[in-house]
């Protein structure tokens, strides 16, 4: 347990500093968390997730990593990608259900959000990040059992050089008929599944 030295008091014995490799606002961000005044700072996911990650290295009090797993609920509902990184990174499938639960079918397909700009590979990547059980768990949770026949389009790319020898770079449909594996649309239930089902 991380203990901090009372006002007024100085130990005999030489100190030594505790090594923590964050920046000075986690750090001060930390230490309002854990002095007996705390109150809950405005903070990013990020910052947030950096914070748990020291209240775990430092075997904080239960009362402040619940201020924080409450603030990481809340976020869930406008970053639910992220959210759910974050509570596979900490194995917490409550905080994971709550982040699927937050989601729907066009939200999930988009993956995170990096930087405003969604790829189609951010699918993929976004599943990457999570832990390998986890993975296989919301696969099984999100693909029907069916498949079905569906239109696809796709957007396919060409580059061609003009005459001024200049690349530029054509897209064009490419509409075709394919047996595709269909995502569920009751992401509460999948969610629900995710929390409670033995896996």
């Amino acid at each position: 347990m991380l203990l901090l030295p009372q006002p007024g008091t100085h130990s005999t014995d030489r100190e030594t500093a505790i090594q923590c490799d964050v920046s000075s606002k986690i750090l001060d961000i930390f230490l309002t968390h854990i002095s007996p005044n705390h109150f809950l700072l405005p903070m990013t996911l990020e910052e947030t997730r950096t914070l748990l990650s020291l209240y775990d290295k430092f075997d904080c009090s239960e009362h402040v990593v619940k201020m924080l797993k409450s603030s990481l609920m809340d976020s869930s509902k406008t970053m639910p990608w992220e959210t759910l990184i974050v509570a596979s990174d900490r194995i917490d499938r409550q905080l994971g259900a709550e982040a699927l639960r937050s989601m729907s079918r066009d939200i999930f397909v988009k993956g995170e959000n990096e930087n405003g700009i969604f790829h189609a590979s951010n699918l993929r990547r976004s599943m990457n990040r999570l832990r390998i059980e986890w993975r296989c768990k919301i696969w099984d949770l999100v693909l029907d059992d069916q498949t079905t026949d569906a239109t696809v389009t796709r957007i396919r790319a060409s580059r061609w050089k003009s005459r001024r020898r200049n690349w530029h770079t054509s897209y064009h449909p490419q509409v075709t008929r394919e047996t595709v594996l269909p995502f569920k649309g009751d992401w509460h239930e999948i969610a629900r599944r995710f929390e409670e089902d033995e896996w």
